[in-house]
């Protein structure tokens, strides 16, 4: 089985549901909010519910390694926590699901993502709306990175909001050059993909890029690759000289599809029962990749990869639709 090293930030996922979302509320999806302001509007969410509240370890290079771990592959990762309960619950958590973590403990708090869900017999994947709080103990420190761990694994997963910490950015990549790893870009937001898209200029040749993300995410990025002369069909190209990026999506109630060596394939990806997406495309990316790794130990085994990447996207989906059928990245409880 195949050894991933991850880094990336932490957040606790919140998710209470309700029999019906507040007016007031509906305009205010993925707001951000202050720690400050979170522990005042809280209690006031809290009477809201319908049902059990549940706490779920999230954040999106967390949720990658502890997939694979659940799936056999040994994981790593590096993050910092806060000193408080949440912080707790996250470290349990990646513990249960057997990965080796590695925590900068702060005396702050650890952040989070709550989730208002509404579900009603007129729509069967209800709808939700989120408040994400950051907190104070998202900063990763590049020192914290662990190149032991990160030079005998077989890919490098991070997500796309760490680039927003150039001297932890530089660190990545740098080490990802120096130990000649393949480098994993979880997208997460629309907001990151330009963000993205130079990187996968800029580094395409360099490294083995593996770049994943919801359909709405990857059509971002090949429009922003269009508008600097290529596309996702060019960029993937493979002529022998350099390692092919792949670029791999996740599809809700359409296919999922995968660009690599130039040529697109594509599977369905049908859900036609779920609760909640959160997390999903996460558990997509770790499924992949660890169905992957395992089958081709080297990122270019062209005999094999046409039939690997449709059996990948086909066990990806599978898997994304049992955390789609619960709260949060939770497969311990499927």
């Amino acid at each position: 089985m195949p050894t991933f090293y991850g880094v990336g930030r932490t957040a606790v996922d919140i998710f209470i549901p309700v029999k019906k979302i507040p007016l007031k509320f509906l305009d205010q999806n993925l707001t951000r909010l202050s720690q400050d302001d979170m522990e005042s509007m809280y209690p006031h969410l809290e009477k809201l519910k319908s049902g059990e509240i549940k706490k779920v370890s999230g954040g999106i290079a967390s949720n990658i390694v502890k997939t694979a771990s659940f799936l056999g592959a040994k994981s790593f990762f590096t993050s910092t926590v806060g000193n408080d309960e949440n912080g707790k619950l996250f470290e349990k958590e990646l513990i249960k699901y057997g990965v080796c973590a590695f925590f900068d403990k702060r005396k702050k708090t650890t952040g989070t993502f709550v989730v208002l869900h509404q579900k009603t017999p007129e729509d069967i994947h209800g709808k939700s709306v989120c408040f994400a709080s950051p907190a104070d103990s998202v900063d990763i420190d590049p020192i914290q990175i662990r190149t032991h761990y990160l030079s005998n694994s077989d890919c490098f997963v991070t997500e796309a909001g760490l680039m927003e910490d150039a001297p932890l950015w530089e660190k990545i990549v740098s080490d990802c050059i120096e130990y000649k790893k393949p480098l994993l870009i979880n997208i997460g937001t629309l907001s990151m993909t330009e963000y993205v898209g130079r990187q996968l200029l800029d580094l395409h040749k360099k490294i083995p890029l593996i770049i994943t993300g919801k359909a709405t995410e990857i059509k971002s990025i090949d429009d922003f690759l269009k508008q600097n002369s290529t596309d996702l069909f060019k960029i993937t190209e493979y002529d022998g000289s350099y390692d092919s990026p792949l670029i791999i999506e996740l599809g809700t109630d359409c296919e999922s599809k995968a660009w690599f060596e130039g040529s697109c394939y594509s599977t369905s990806a049908t859900s036609t029962n779920y609760m909640d997406e959160i997390g999903s495309c996460d558990c997509f990316t770790g499924s992949f990749i660890t169905r992957w790794f395992s089958i081709t130990k080297a990122f270019h085994d062209r005999r094999k990869n046409a039939e690997a990447i449709i059996d990948c996207l086909d066990f990806a989906n599978e898997m994304a639709q049992k955390v789609r059928e619960t709260y949060g990245c939770d497969l311990l409880s499927k």
